[in-house]
């Protein structure tokens, strides 16, 4: 039997309505296609990224695995100060001013290109002082700050966003990732260095930022550098809150595992980190969900507002019910799925992760919110929120944790951002209807039934002639 044959009649079980939005409509097919591939690079990452991470911890062991997330978690801090919260408002004003885009991406640069440089800086004073006797750890924060000063370039990434072509960006990212993960499997396999193993992650990131200037160069011919000092002002202006609240999130995310490796032990914050590594990783359906969808988002706002509303409620509802699933699933099967990936010397990680997967829910559901935040023009929704949730994770860290340790931080995990969403949401009068949604989403079936309509009103608004 050929493919061909094959593939149709693959086709017949596939419900009527999911066959005319992908036959019948050039534009969603781009979606659709531009979706597969940022799932593909997400899907790459996930698998070979989480078997590099296992290896790590069954030979690093929880001690000096311990040591590695201690100073990722440290470089993590600083992330939103050098990217400056920009990534989607470059996005929005590259779909809304493409005659501009020179200007964008270059202004862009160059202002990530300057907090990049003293994020680094700061980053090297602050563990030299923290942790001045040692070596090993102040060298793995050099090698690691280069993510900082280097993210500059994911400016072109993010053009490749705009234009929903993802396809080339993650093919060279792809590659790099690949064969940088066999390269760190070799490394920790012949020599178990943590240094060596930092300075492979900084190559990674040179190459990683000049695959990107390779491949923008490949559409585009040249770089055109076209600064406006108005423009970065106006980004900066639009943006702080969301610099603010990037760092507050971080700061909620990766507080709590400094914490542990400052007071508590190395060893503690291995077995903590192992847990939470798993769910880390189910972000990534989110991440590449919104990051694709959140352009048609931009697009339809103000010409489809009635469409607009109903399709971000179905998006909404999507988040809550995929959070929800996956919350009991992992939580079901956590015992099996630490033994089988980390061995017997992680089963602690086991109540870890039975209790930080159902963190899923409040991040998926700030993540859909935060498309609606954006294009109303809302930031500081989301900087109250990070706000929020970060005083009450220091707070809480301070009194539990010294009683409970990392079964108590792992509670607070998933009780402060629930908490700081439905407080922030219930206190302004426009977003109580964003509550009311999320709570809503939480109904599994609401997730099943949002599918198909949402799916007809975006082939209802690519397929319209007038837009």
């Amino acid at each position: 039997m050929k493919s061909a044959d094959i593939l149709a009649i693959c086709v017949r079980f596939i419900p009527v309505w999911i066959r005319n939005i992908i036959f019948r409509s050039n534009n969603f097919r781009r979606v659709v296609k531009n979706t597969s591939w940022l799932f593909i690079d997400y899907g790459i990452r996930l698998f070979i990224g989480v078997f590099v991470f296992i290896y790590a911890a069954r030979l690093l062991g929880p001690e000096q695995f311990g040591i590695l997330n201690f100073v990722l978690s440290f470089i993590m801090l600083f992330l939103p100060i050098a990217g400056l919260g920009l990534d989607r408002i470059v996005v929005r004003d590259l779909v809304r001013e493409p005659e501009k885009e020179n200007e964008i991406i270059s202004t862009s640069i160059f202002m990530r290109f300057v907090s990049g440089f003293l994020s680094s800086l700061l980053s090297m004073a602050i563990i030299y002082f923290v942790r001045a006797n040692d070596i090993v750890i102040f060298l793995m924060v050099f090698l690691f700050s280069s993510i900082l000063l280097l993210q500059s370039l994911d400016v072109f990434d993010l053009w490749f966003q705009s234009k929903i072509m993802s396809k080339y960006v993650v093919i060279v990212k792809s590659i790099i990732f690949v064969v940088f993960s066999f390269l760190k499997i070799v490394i920790l396999f012949v020599y178990s260095s943590l240094i060596l193993y930092a300075a492979l992650c900084a190559f990674e990131n040179i190459f990683y930022a000049f695959g990107l200037v390779f491949v923008y160069l490949k559409k585009k011919k040249r770089i055109s550098l076209t600064f406006n000092a108005e423009r970065a002002y106006r980004m900066i202006k639009e943006s702080y809150p969301l610099i603010l609240s990037g760092l507050f999130v971080i700061l909620s995310m990766k507080i709590g595992q400094i914490f542990i490796g400052q007071m508590i032990s190395e060893r503690e914050l291995g077995i903590y980190s192992a847990a939470t590594r798993i769910t880390e990783t189910t972000y990534i359906i989110i991440t590449a969900t919104a990051g694709s969808v959140f352009p048609l988002f931009s697009e339809i706002k103000g010409k489809y507002q009635v469409q607009y509303e109903s399709m971000l409620e179905k998006f909404i509802n999507f988040s809550g019910g995929i959070a929800l699933i996956i919350s009991i699933g992992i939580t079901i099967l956590a015992g099996h799925i630490i033994r089988i990936m980390y061995g017997i010397q992680y089963t602690d990680s086991i109540q870890i992760l039975q209790i930080h997967i159902c963190s899923t829910i409040p991040i998926f559901l700030s993540t859909a919110q935060g498309i609606w935040n954006i294009n109303e023009g809302y930031t500081y929704i989301h900087f109250y929120q990070a706000l929020c949730n970060a005083i009450i994770t220091i707070i809480s860290l301070i009194i539990f944790m010294p009683e409970f340790g990392i079964v108590g931080v792992a509670v607070i995990s998933v009780v402060s951002p629930l908490v700081s969403t439905i407080a922030v949401n219930l206190f302004f009068k426009h977003t109580r209807r964003i509550l009311w949604i999320q709570m809503r989403s939480l109904f599994v079936f609401r997730y099943v039934i949002s599918l198909k309509p949402l799916s007809h009103e975006i082939l209802i608004y690519i397929n319209d002639p007038n837009k």
